[in-house]
């Protein structure tokens, strides 16, 4: 029997600027993720996230994919 644990996934915006201009929530949510998932890595507050956690980026699938409509089907 396989066992399943629960999953919180937590989305969060990354603001219009810097990692500075995040809110509290928004920074608390990013230093207790155990992995941030980043839909694109072309963000000023990229380079200002919390250290420690791992990052996995996105673009390649946007930047491989010709038609938006296979990232995000209907």
């Amino acid at each position: 029997m396989t066992q399943h644990s629960d999953i919180l996934i937590t989305i969060v915006g990354l603001g219009p600027g810097e990692a500075g201009m995040l809110t509290r929530d928004a920074w608390e949510a990013l230093t207790g993720a155990s992995v941030i998932y980043l839909r694109t890595q072309r963000h000023p507050a990229v380079a200002g996230l919390p250290a420690g956690v791992p990052i996995q980026i996105c673009d390649d699938i946007y930047e491989d994919t010709a038609d938006l409509s296979a990232v995000y089907p209907l």
